[in-house]
């Protein structure tokens, strides 16, 4: 149901930006406003999904391959109509999901790390070496060392962050941060089982983590992106999102055309919507 909320929302703010000369003005920003909205349903869905998985290489395999898809879509039709676009937003989802899959690896692994280093030296004899516990870390079809893990783990996220510092698509780090807070906190609510008290504190953390993204990006959208004052604060309307995150809508097991639904949706209408918008012109 959040998908779907999310998916009218980014065509409502899709339709404001490649219509905004050609709508009253006011409908225009108004649409604008409404899809601030989308995002952090979108970042909230990827970060859920992650939790839900039972493979999440497979998860983050899918959403590159969805990512490198939709850019072939995007920028072809983009270039073909004379717009200019950033790299779509898939590509962050994906960077996000390899962030994710390193500090859960490189969390577990230090964990283990140093639960064996203690269990070994209690367990040495005065002047005997360590005894040695080979613990493994799951990691797919595989067993780790916490060693290798820990290592495997910090490179993955490196990656992850690289991947959008360099390529900068859309929302960039801003996006890949929502996610990550997401993960640490409203996430966690439908994906395990707990009490009112900690239901309540990871909603005060999630609006604390999310206010605190939004707060940190307000200054560098004026003053590094140039942005109008007017913009960056109707991207604060974003945080708006947060209430429909914890209200208890339907939500039943996906089916393909809903699991893979906005994979396609995503870059489609934006292909058509530039292609109407240049036929206006």
């Amino acid at each position: 149901m959040l998908k779907l909320i999310a998916c009218v929302l980014m065509l409502i703010d899709h339709i404001g930006y490649f219509f905004y000369d050609f709508l009253p003005q006011d409908i225009a920003v108004l649409a604008r406003v409404a899809g601030r909205l989308a995002f952090p349903l979108f970042a909230y869905s990827v970060a859920l999904g992650f939790r839900r998985t039972r493979s999440p290489l497979r998860y983050l395999l899918r959403m590159a391959l969805f990512a490198a898809a939709a850019e072939g879509i995007i920028r072809g039709t983009a270039v073909w109509a004379g717009f200019a676009f950033a790299p779509n937003v898939l590509i962050t989802f994906t960077s996000a999901i390899l962030v994710l899959i390193g500090y859960d690896l490189a969390t577990r692994s230090w964990h283990d790390c140093v639960a064996t280093m203690k269990l070994a030296r209690s367990a040495a004899a005065p002047g005997m070496p360590p005894l040695d516990y080979p613990v493994r870390i799951p990691f797919g079809d595989t067993g780790l060392t916490p060693a290798t893990g820990l290592a495997l783990g910090t490179l993955a996220g490196a990656a992850g962050l690289a991947l959008v510092l360099i390529l900068r698509p859309d929302y960039g780090v801003y996006g890949l941060l929502h996610v990550l807070v997401f993960h640490q906190t409203a996430a966690r609510i439908p994906a395990e089982e707990l009490s009112r008290d900690q239901i309540d504190a990871l909603r005060a953390r999630t609006w604390i983590g999310i206010a605190a993204v939004n707060l940190l990006f307000f200054p560098f959208r004026i003053l590094v992106q140039h942005i109008g004052m007017d913009w960056a604060l109707i991207q604060l309307v974003s945080m708006l999102a947060l209430p429909l995150l914890f209200l208890r809508l339907p939500d039943p097991k996906p089916g393909l055309a809903v699991k893979y639904g906005f994979y396609l949706f995503y870059p489609l209408h934006i292909a058509l919507l530039m292609l109407l918008s240049h036929a206006l012109r």
